[in-house]
């Protein structure tokens, strides 16, 4: 889920906060910079601040990897069936407790009733599915992302307009 934010917008009240309306000091592609880097530390501690759902095609492993533009995985609904729409959820399970129903889950056959996901913290761009699901079997999932960094010439920042604030306050602090 994501506004849009004028990046030029931003830009430009950033120099008039900063007195600084020629860019004189404080140049666009710095300006740029620092709102790329408040908006990174905003997901840090805010992983909602951006996020997508999206249909995830497993691989036939019980490890799954994020697509490349995720942060951190936040939840997973459950199964899609062929109607497109979530027939059975997917419950959280740490993976001590899935290590506790059956030591060998991670090498056990694919099977097409995946029952419990599995995500450890330090691993933000890894989960685990038990059991396993066949290549290319359909889960809902979400995810915390990165929206594409602005430059000096962009149009458009892709972020909730809730958070302009706190972008301006950590430019300026």
């Amino acid at each position: 889920m994501a506004d849009r934010i004028g990046a030029q917008y931003l830009i430009g009240r950033l120099a008039r906060l900063l007195t600084d309306e020629h860019l004189d000091f404080w140049t666009r592609e710095f300006q740029a910079e620092t709102i790329n880097e408040a908006v990174r530390a905003i997901i840090r501690v805010r992983p909602d601040a951006s996020y997508k759902t999206v249909d995830f095609a497993t691989s036939k492993t019980a490890l799954q990897k994020l697509p490349e533009d995720a942060y951190r995985l936040m939840d997973i609904a459950g199964v899609i069936n062929a109607d497109g729409e979530v027939c059975r959820a997917i419950l959280p399970k740490p993976v001590a407790e899935l290590n506790k129903i059956d030591p060998c889950w991670r090498t056990e056959a694919a099977t097409a009733s995946t029952e419990y996901f599995a995500y450890e913290e330090h691993k933000p761009r890894d989960f685990w599915i038990y059991p396993k699901a066949p290549d290319g079997h359909k889960i809902s999932l979400t995810y915390s992302w990165i929206p594409p960094a602005i430059d000096k010439n962009s149009v458009e920042l892709i972020f909730r307009s809730e958070f302009e604030q706190d972008i301006l306050n950590y430019c300026l602090y």
